[in-house]
C-alpha cells in the first residue's frame, strides 16, 4: 500500500486509507467486547474514565502476535506495519533534527519492527514502542471538550524512556463531533487580564493559528507528543474507535550526566531533581478557551479539578485545511 503524507502543520502528518478494511476492524472491535480473542477479547477491556473504555496488547512483551492466527494478532501485525512505514516516511522527509538534538533523542529511528527488535537484542535500547491500545470514546453532551487542550508528554530529561510520537489509526466515522484540534503556541502573544470572578490579574495567551480535523475511517495521523491538541466531544451517532501507538526514546545519557556533573552531594542533586521536576509540571499547561479577556473567570471553583497549570486562551483566527485534504 502506497502511503501519501499530508502535512497539516505543527508537525502533524495525515495519511488517508491506511487500513486495508476499516469495516472489518470496526466489526472486530465491536465483537471483541464479548468474544475470547487472546489479544483484544472481553477480558482485555477496561474502564477509561471519564472518556470511555480501552483494550490493550503488548507487542514488545508478548511475541505470540507474530504467528498467531487470531484476528487480534493480525490486527497488531497490520497496525505495526503501518506505524513503521509511516515512521520511515517521516525519517526520510520530515525529520526535525533540532527537535531531536534539543531533547537528546537518537535521530536514527527504526523503520520496521524487526529492525527495532534487532537493535534491542544487540544492546541498543535507544528506542521503544508502547502498548497497542484500542480506545472507545463515548458520547459526551455535557462538556465543551472530550479531552481538554493538552500535550501528551512534556519533555523531561529525568524520564526514561520518554514518548516522542503519538500515532493514531481512526477506525470509524459514524458519529458527529469528535474532531481533533491542534494549536500553535510557539508564537502566542501574552497579555494581562483581570479575572472576572476573583479580581486577580494574570497572563492570558492569545493564539492566531489553530486547525480542526474530522477524522474519517481508515485515517492515520502522527504528531510529536508535545504538540498542543484537544478533542471535541461526540454529540450524536455511534462511539468513536481508534488505535494508538507511541514511539519512545531514551534520553541521551550525556544529557543526564551533564546535569549530574555539577553536584557532589546526592542530597543536593535530589533537591535539584525535584525542583526541575516541578518546573516540568508547571510547563505542562491546560489552556481554557474564552471569547474575550473580559469574561475570563479561571479562578472559579468549576476549574479546580484541573491538575495542570491553567492558562486562559483567546483565539483570534482559524486555519482552513480543507484544501490540503484530497
Amino acid at each position: 500500500m502506497e502511503l501519501e503524507p499530508i502535512d497539516l502543520g505543527f508537525g502533524v502528518l495525515l495519511f488517508k486509507n491506511v487500513l486495508k478494511d476499516p469495516k472489518k476492524v470496526y466489526d472486530f472491535i465491536l465483537d471483541s467486547k464479548t468474544n475470547n480473542d487472546p489479544f483484544f477479547g472481553q477480558k482485555h477491556w477496561y474502564d477509561w474514565k471519564p472518556w470511555g473504555n480501552y483494550a490493550k496488547a503488548y507487542p514488545a512483551e508478548n511475541n505470540e502476535w507474530k504467528t498467531s492466527e487470531a484476528y487480534g494478532a493480525e490486527l497488531q501485525r497490520e497496525c505495526l506495519d503501518i506505524f513503521f512505514n509511516i515512521l520511515k516516511i517521516y525519517k526520510e522527509n520530515y525529520l526535525d533534527h533540532a527537535w531531536f538534538e534539543e531533547r537528546g533523542y537518537d535521530k536514527d529511528i527504526p523503520t520496521s519492527y524487526s529492525e527495532l527488535e534487532k537493535r534491542i537484542l544487540s544492546g541498543n535500547n535507544n528506542h521503544h514502542i508502547a502498548d497497542l491500545v484500542i480506545f472507545e470514546t463515548n458520547k459526551n453532551v455535557e462538556y465543551d471538550w472530550q479531552m481538554n487542550i493538552h500535550q501528551d508528554t512534556v519533555h523531561w530529561w529525568g524520564e526514561n524512556p520518554s514518548h516522542m510520537f503519538n500515532f493514531n489509526i481512526y477506525v470509524n466515522d459514524d458519529y458527529e463531533g469528535g474532531e481533533i484540534t491542534f494549536f500553535d503556541f510557539r508564537k502566542a502573544e501574552k497579555t494581562e487580564y483581570k479575572d472576572s470572578y476573583s479580581g486577580k490579574t494574570g497572563i492570558a495567551w492569545v493564539v492566531d493559528d489553530y486547525f480542526t480535523y474530522k477524522m474519517q475511517a481508515g485515517d492515520g495521523m502522527i504528531f510529536p507528543v508535545d504538540a498542543y491538541h484537544g478533542v471535541l466531544p461526540i454529540k450524536q451517532g455511534g462511539e468513536k474507535y481508534y488505535i494508538r501507538q507511541f514511539l519512545s526514546s531514551n534520553v541521551n545519557e550525556a544529557k543526564i550526566n551533564e546535569k549530574i556533573a555539577n553536584f557532589n552531594a546526592s542530597c543536593e542533586f535530589d533537591e535539584y531533581f525535584q525542583e526541575e521536576f516541578k518546573k516540568i509540571k508547571k510547563a505542562r499547561i491546560t489552556p481554557q478557551i474564552f471569547d474575550s479577556l473580559d469574561v475570563i473567570d479561571l479562578d472559579h471553583p468549576k476549574y479546580e479539578g484541573i491538575t495542570d497549570t491553567k492558562v486562559p486562551l483567546i483565539i483570534r483566527s482559524h486555519r482552513d485545511i480543507s484544501n490540503l485534504i484530497k
